[in-house]
């Protein structure tokens, strides 16, 4: 009998990546407060269209919803929460030009290669309206680089300043960066915040309690804004 596996074998869908990595994450109230601190703190947008994009199971758009915004959702897998199937790492994403308000996607753009974010990019920009805006989320290098690569498609890292220059080249407009610490008590108290800054440096466990893994697992979000003008064409 060969032991060369077959090349058309496909995965289970029971091996996918959202019932592998993600089933174990329990569904709570952080979506909503992180969606509510970056839509109405951040971005100072409480209405309109939404692309979640690499939507996983769809808690960022149970919260979108909630909070009152129409919600698109694609991802890579199927699911009772997806709106379109589309591996938009290689192909055009199935909406029409300038036809989004704010593209939103968290933890998706480290599990892209270099010609893969490109076409994410360019897409992100082609769907958004002129004066739209996007926002990126994902793990900071600087604080994750310790198990950063635990999560093995994890692929390519990013920090603020690296994150700030992908917009730019891009052509995003009014680029920022922050870190953010995901402990929603920090985003509104500068105490609460220093005891995070103060628990990032003790010697602690990540696994003993989940104030101390997010004091120290910080994330990189990023803005930009689509150029008022700016014409957007489908790739033929």
């Amino acid at each position: 009998m060969s032991n060369v596996a077959d090349p058309n074998t496909k995965i289970s869908p029971d091996h996918s990546y959202r019932n592998v990595v993600l089933a174990g994450i329990p569904t709570n109230r952080y979506p909503y407060l992180l969606m509510k601190h970056i839509f109405y703190d951040q971005l100072e947008v409480r209405e309109g269209v939404v692309l979640d994009l690499g939507c996983g199971r769809g808690d960022q758009m149970a919260a979108l919803e909630e909070l009152g915004f129409d919600i698109i959702g694609i991802d890579r897998e199927g699911g009772p929460n997806v709106t379109h199937i589309c591996n938009f790492a290689e192909n055009p994403l199935p909406l029409d030009d300038n036809s989004v308000d704010v593209v939103f996607s968290k933890s998706v753009i480290e599990h892209l290669y270099l010609p893969q974010i490109e076409n994410y990019m360019k897409e992100i920009m082609r769907v958004l309206k002129p004066g739209g805006q996007v926002a990126i989320f994902t793990p900071d290098w600087i604080y994750c680089w310790d198990d950063y690569y635990a999560g093995f498609t994890h692929v390519t890292p990013f920090t603020t300043r690296s994150l700030g220059m992908c917009l730019e080249i891009y052509g995003f407009a009014d680029v920022r960066t922050e870190v953010i610490t995901q402990l929603p008590s920090v985003w509104h108290s500068r105490f609460f915040l220093f005891l995070a800054d103060i628990t990032r440096l003790i010697p602690a466990k990540k696994s003993w309690h989940k104030w101390i893994r997010w004091s120290k697992e910080r994330q990189a979000l990023g803005w930009g804004r689509k150029p008022a003008g700016t014409a957007s064409v489908a790739p033929e």
